[in-house]
């Protein structure tokens, strides 16, 4: 059977760290703590973004009663 040298090479790397090759699949099972972390997170950040959103919208109008 013919090999490459990405076969050799990974098999080298594989010999040095005792560890098998990643395959770009292994995925660590989330916990529910941190499941619901960032939900949190994400409606924080909504939460944040829309009041500073508000408060531009504010400034902009009393800004632009002003001047009338």
């Amino acid at each position: 059977m013919w090999k490459s040298a990405h076969d050799e090479v990974v098999a080298s790397q594989a010999n040095e760290t005792g560890l098998p090759e990643y395959k770009g699949r292994e995925v660590a099972r989330m916990t529910v703590y941190e499941i619901v972390m960032v939900v949190l997170g994400v409606i924080s950040a909504l939460i944040s973004l829309s009041k500073l959103v508000i408060a531009w919208l504010i400034f902009l109008d009393k800004r632009n009663s002003k001047r009338k």
